[in-house]
């Protein structure tokens, strides 16, 4: 896909598309960045091709009284007339328009992009689009740009699009980096995605003193040029903001240009100057509170940030985002006829003492943090290309789908969906209806996005369960702040310095179930011999499990993974087993991670008795289950693939991780492609498709690692792909723990079994194969195997 990105005006304007930009460049598509000559290094510098288009216009010029003060409004945010600012159709917007058209749709003639991508305000990037007859997406990054210019369609527009022979001017898509819950007046023939917005400035840096903790609350004050630059009279000024702030016990961080510098006069004790560009977006998280114009870049980073802002604003865009952001809770702002010394140092205490304020504006950067990523915008924005901007509207259907032709591919029905309807309605086993997710940026979101709630998945009224009493009774079934509070205690056993620690002891523990098997007649078992006692051995050996014991682990996981409503007497069989294991080694401590799990609940009384037995349990067959079938899948996959395995085996040392890597992306370990479903905590847009509160959300785990979106010829087993940023092991709160240490036991068996058993090969075809039924995992019962003499 080629892009064509447009910005104007400031160089700021144009940092909020560079994120975006990279993350396309990262996904294999071609960006091309245009904008007028001054952004030239700008964009440069961020590492993106420019085009320079238009001229480099007097701003004061183009819109001097054009853009003058309103009223900031006390409506109800619902009200569109409230927050709508006014430029007059002969206003700047427009005269600059004219000033980069032509030259924009010239080179976009002769670039014949797929797509174009511009910031707010942008008419001449929706009119070149219209131009150029391609999708077009209005990136809006700023509270004062979720709205509709009130732009005269017969006068301003409708005329140049007669001049570029365009019979009418649709914007197809938006891409909102607004996290404050206001009306959106964009007129929009598709969607509307969301996505985080990461701040950006270009070669703006930290000052060495700043980096340093605060003693005292530290305020931060930025004041732009804009004023100057609109050939308007400052009428605040940022001296009578500092020497506002001097009565109070704070430090304050002024940040402004060399020239704003010399106005400030004798600065208090309690003030210091760093120079603009100053990198906001590293030092907000050490400050209580930002005050600055209202810009629409500064009050998005204070957002991301979560600081309580006090705006101080003087034109049009500066009073709509402080009207926006006091909505919200997270800001307030006074008017330069309001802003004495005395109002600015009221309000700054009160920001300063009240957590309303915090809180608010703690939830706006949650908010902005669990939203999609730039990287997750790239599926949704090629599926734009291709004209896709709706769900199917047939009925249901079944779910689980039809099974795939063979256990390398998911079912043909799921692909179908990825291409045609991403988000689709299907009926499940019990009758009850859910929606099946199949595309990699929209089941990234619903992994790490808190609105997806594993909680509310569990127990009798939820979804049926993937993996069995595993779904309530462990980690996978919990959502933070309970998740988060009983996997702290358990990670630090899974590190990766701990995990590299164990490698040799894991590598001796292959070589001895090597040993044995070679001992043995041939073909022999590897389920049974190999793929099934190495990782039961060792996460056994790190949860403390006696040896005596440890031929019981794969019951207890093989009860424990299936139908505990069919059987819920081997399920309490089961834990009660794991209870009694655990109260021995009460008894009897060790250095391992049921004793350590014990002395912090016995200690702090971090853990009831009944999550002490859950959490192990749920160690326990994390730490294995899918290990031993990711082995057996392993070797199927490579034995099919014999080029890629040649491939391998020729630089076993350095092809190693990346396989892996590759490996777990490509393999389906479960029967239907999905697992872990989520309920909805309230209403949210997913794809395109409204989901309500209380809707069941199946997210495919197999159809996302086989997005197009995300990865070229993603059928195709690629043991160097790079990057791979595979959904295998999960992502966000419920990343696998484990993740670590199951990459490293797969390495070391691939290892182990390619050097130590030279021409080693399966012995039955895969129609041959049997697998185990009634479990979520797909597990062979037996893999026979030989190798050469």
């Amino acid at each position: 896909m080629r892009v064509l990105m447009v910005t104007w005006g400031w160089r700021s304007h144009f940092y909020p598309l560079a994120p975006l930009g990279w993350a396309l460049r990262a996904a294999g598509h071609e960006v091309h960045v245009a904008g007028q000559p001054a952004q030239v290094p700008a964009i440069v510098g961020a590492g993106l091709p420019a085009v320079p288009v238009g001229a480099d216009l007097d701003f004061a010029e183009v819109f001097g009284g054009q853009v003058g003060p309103v009223a900031s409004p006390t409506a109800d945010p619902g009200t569109p007339d409230a927050l709508a600012p006014r430029v007059t159709p002969d206003g700047g917007v427009v005269r600059f328009a004219d000033a980069m058209l032509d030259d924009l749709v010239a080179y976009g003639r002769y670039l014949r992009p797929d797509l174009v991508v511009y910031e707010p305000f942008n008419l001449a990037g929706s009119l070149a689009a219209a131009a150029l007859r391609v999708p077009d997406v209005r990136l809006l990054w700023g509270p004062d740009s979720s709205t509709e210019l009130d732009l005269d369609r017969t006068t301003v527009i409708d005329p140049r699009a007669a001049r570029l022979g365009v019979d009418d001017v649709r914007l197809t898509g938006v891409v909102t980096l607004d996290p404050c819950p206001a009306p959106m007046q964009v007129a929009v023939t598709g969607p509307v995605e969301p996505m985080r917005f990461v701040p950006y400035n270009g070669t703006a840096v930290v000052p060495d003193w700043l980096r340093a903790p605060a003693e005292r609350p530290r305020i931060c004050v930025t004041w732009g040029t804009m004023m100057a630059g609109l050939g308007l009279t400052d009428q605040v000024g940022v001296a009578r903001v500092v020497h506002a702030l001097a009565g109070l016990d704070v430090e304050v961080v002024v940040a402004v240009e060399a020239s704003q510098a010399a106005t400030l006069g004798d600065l208090p004790a309690n003030v210091r100057v760093a120079r603009s560009p100053l990198a906001l977006h590293l030092v907000l998280p050490t400050c209580a509170v930002l005050v600055h114009q209202g810009g629409a870049g500064t009050t998005m980073t204070g957002l991301a940030a979560g600081v309580p802002q006090l705006v101080l604003p003087q034109v049009s865009d500066q009073h709509f985002n402080a009207a926006r952001l006091a909505l919200t809770g997270a800001g307030t702002a006074l008017t330069a006829a309001d802003a004495t010394p005395e109002a600015i140092r009221d309000r700054v205490r009160a920001l300063l003492t009240d957590d309303r304020w915090r809180d608010a504006a703690d939830e706006l950067r949650r908010r902005n943090r669990d939203r999609p990523s730039p990287a997750d915008l790239v599926s949704p924005l090629c599926r734009l290309v291709k004209g896709e901007r709706s769900p199917m509207t047939e009925a249901p259907l079944s779910f689980p789908l039809a099974a795939p032709p063979t256990i390398y591919h998911p079912s043909p029905q799921l692909i179908e969906l990825q291409d045609k309807c991403p988000v689709a309605p299907v009926v499940m086993s019990d009758g009850s209806p859910a929606w099946l997710v199949s595309r990699y940026a929209d089941v990234k979101r619903i992994l790490t996005d808190n609105r997806f709630s594993r909680a509310a998945a569990g127990g009798a009224d939820g979804p049926p369960q993937e993996l069995g009493a595993l779904e309530t009774e462990s980690l996978i079934g919990m959502d933070p702040p309970e998740h988060t509070r009983l996997r702290r205690l358990v990670a630090r056993t899974f590190t990766a310095r701990r995990v590299e620690e164990l490698r040799p002891w894991v590598a001796g523990l292959v070589d001895q179930l090597i040993d044995r098997m070679t001992t043995l007649p041939r073909p022999v078992d590897l389920v049974e011999h190999f793929s099934t006692p190495l990782p039961v051995e060792v996460i056994s050996e790190l949860l403390g499990i006696p040896e005596a014991d440890r031929h019981k682990c794969k019951t207890w996981s093989d009860t424990m993974m299936g139908d505990w409503r069919q059987d819920p007497e081997g399920t309490r069989d089961a834990l009660d087993s794991f209870a009694r294991l655990i109260d021995a080694r009460r008894a009897d401590p060790g250095d391992d991670l049921i004793s350590a799990l014990i002395q912090a609940s016995d200690a702090e009384d971090k853990l009831t008795e009944h999550e002490l037995v859950s959490l192990c349990v749920g160690v326990l067959i994390g730490g294995h289950e899918t290990t031993t079938n990711q082995i057996n899948m392993a070797l199927l996959t490579l034995f099919r693939h014999p080029d890629q395995l040649a491939r391998l085996l020729a630089d076993l040392d350095n092809g190693l991780a990346p396989a892996v890597e590759e490996l777990t992306r490509f393999i389906q370990l479960g029967e239907t492609g999905v697992m872990l479903p989520r309920v909805t905590t309230e209403p949210v847009e997913l794809g395109g498709v409204d989901l309500p509160a209380g809707s069941v959300v199946l997210p495919a785990f197999v159809a996302a690692n086989r997005d197009p979106a995300a990865y070229p010829d993603p059928d195709r087993l690629d043991l160097t792909r790079s990057p791979n940023p595979h959904l295998g092991f999960g992502a966000g709160v419920h990343h696998c723990l484990g993740a670590q240490l199951a990459r490293m036991e797969l390495q070391e068996a691939l290892r182990g079994l390619f050097t130590r058993l030279p021409g080693l090969r399966i012995t039955v075809t895969d129609s041959e194969l049997r697998f185990k039924q009634g479990l979520a995992v797909r597990c062979v019962e037996s893999l026979p195997v030989t190798w050469s003499v």
